[in-house]
């Protein structure tokens, strides 16, 4: 469409996609287009094989913002989000409007890890699930709910596993901050894409049950060296410099 497009109307224009997730998004290869950004390494071998010349591929990882990726120190930021010194820290992450069986999942995490863990919730925009696990688990000292947060960073620094449904750009700034991560089962065809990308990385856990899932995240905060060789993993994937690189990609090519 694109292409058809810029040649009925004679457009002089550069074109290009950034994908955000880990594939190639199909109707990106019907078009002609300047330059394909994509995440990883391993996805220009795919563009190849449909016709991209390899010229045009530009491996430039997934852009995230600043924001989410100013590490801090990890005991001190613990410290901040009201978690015990000595404590491990779950955090849980649905999306920004908190979907997916966020409940019933905190009920079986709380049962599996909170001898060691505490666990923070992030209900994002999603109101009714935020009071509904306030009322559940109050006067718990050992969860923390969340609502929306615009500053993820300090979050992320406090965190020894990140529980989160395959989303592009949470999983990328998990991977930037190298964030060991357990993913929930993909709501969206691309998110299928990204939690076997991770999982087949050795970047991430997954499980088929909540209690699978739990358990996941209880072998990796009982396996420091684990989480040490996914969070090394992790860094190698992100790219924190991803929107420099299409920046200064588009710039010299305009």
């Amino acid at each position: 469409m694109l292409t058809a497009a810029i040649a009925q109307f004679n457009l002089q224009i550069r074109t290009a996609i950034v994908e955000t997730d880990y594939w190639n998004t199909p109707g990106s290869i019907n078009n002609d287009l300047d330059c394909h950004f994509v995440p990883y390494a391993t996805l220009v071998h795919e563009l190849v094989n449909y016709g991209i010349d390899e010229k045009r591929i530009v491996v430039s990882g997934i852009p995230v913002r600043n924001e989410a990726t100013t590490m801090q120190d990890k005991a001190k930021a613990k410290a901040e989000l009201g978690i015990p010194e000595g404590r491990a820290h779950v955090l849980v992450m649905g999306g920004s409007m908190g979907g997916g069986s966020i409940p019933s999942l905190v009920e079986q995490l709380y049962e599996t890890v909170n001898d060691i863990s505490d666990i923070s919730i992030i209900c994002g925009t999603n109101e009714k699930l935020e009071k509904s696990i306030q009322a559940k688990y109050e006067g718990c000292d050992d969860i923390h709910i969340y609502g929306y947060v615009k500053d993820m960073a300090r979050l992320y620094s406090g965190a020894d596993v990140f529980v989160t449904k395959p989303g592009g750009i949470s999983t990328t700034e998990a991977a930037v901050n190298g964030l060991p991560m357990v993913l929930l089962k993909g709501a969206a065809f691309c998110e299928e894409f990204n939690l076997n990308f991770f999982v087949g990385h050795g970047a991430a856990l997954s499980g088929e049950t909540e209690e699978d899932l739990s358990n996941a995240c209880r072998t990796l905060l009982e396996h420091e060296e684990m989480r040490n060789v996914m969070a090394e993993i992790l860094r190698r994937i992100g790219n924190r410099n991803a929107s420099k690189i299409i920046y200064e990609t588009i710039e010299q090519t305009a």
